[in-house]
């Protein structure tokens, strides 16, 4: 049986890809406690993703909530920088979610 290779850049892409699916599964503080995904990879998926393909909003809001659920509060602030106003209902369900996460991300 013959393996399939995929370029490093695709194969974080495809893993980024499940992990957000599954994310969407799990309340954003229970995710990364049920599962064992790895932030710093799937990190690394989103920005293999943004250089090869680019981020639209729902992404962009999907990923601002695991960098928050991951404690990341660096990649939080800059996501939450980019996004602006341009919540997604979808994904953060109420705007009082974003807008408090949005204040701890940055905060000093």
């Amino acid at each position: 049986m013959s393996k399939i290779r995929i370029a490093q850049a695709q194969g974080s892409i495809i893993y980024g890809d499940i992990a957000l699916n599954v994310s969407l599964m799990y309340r954003a503080d229970r995710f990364f406690a049920e599962n064992h995904v790895s932030w710093p990879r799937l990190k690394q998926a989103f920005l293999d993703r943004e250089s090869e393909y680019g981020l639209d909003v729902r992404t962009l809001n999907v990923f601002g909530l695991l960098a928050v659920s991951a404690g990341d509060k660096a990649e939080a602030r800059e996501i939450f920088v980019r996004l602006g106003e341009a919540w997604d209902p979808e994904i953060w369900k109420e705007r009082r979610y974003f807008d408090s996460y949005r204040t701890w991300a940055l905060s000093n």
